[in-house]
């Protein structure tokens, strides 16, 4: 597959709690800042006035405080399967979350739905978008 043409930017996993951004984090003394603040000024520091992928945990109230800061254009959730499943009986539950989804409809945020474990996509200037990944699924069982 030939490497995407043009910049794309897209946040890493994270998953904080809400209240968790707007206190500063402070380590043996040291004020890192507060994780939003940071945020923000991030972006400036970047020339980013929206991401093109933010990759998240899920929560409406969290969505609510970044989505006005990074501007996503799409959101892939992570950890939306509560982590305590066995990961050879795959996905046990879809992503669905009607209040994330309605933030994000509102916002004109498209939602990346992961089906399996292992799913993958691809970011590149024109967008998300699926990359067959069956191979290794049919390997894994799924």
């Amino acid at each position: 597959m030939p490497p995407p043409l043009g910049k794309s930017s897209a946040t890493p996993p994270w998953s904080p709690r809400p209240t968790d951004l707007e206190s500063p984090v402070v380590i043996d003394g040291k004020d890192y800042g507060a994780p939003l603040e940071n945020l923000k000024a991030a972006m400036h520091d970047a020339g980013l006035e929206s991401v093109d992928l933010w990759i998240g945990s899920t929560g409406v109230a969290l969505a609510q405080k970044v989505i006005p800061v990074i501007h996503p254009k799409a959101y892939l959730p992570v950890n939306w399967d509560g982590l305590f499943g066995t990961f050879e009986a795959g996905v046990p539950k879809p992503f669905a979350d009607a209040p994330m989804e309605k933030l994000f409809a509102d916002e004109g945020v498209a939602l990346i739905r992961p089906r399996q474990y292992g799913d993958k996509w691809r970011l590149d200037r024109s967008g998300v978008k699926p990359v067959p990944k069956t191979a290794v699924q049919r390997a894994l069982g799924f």
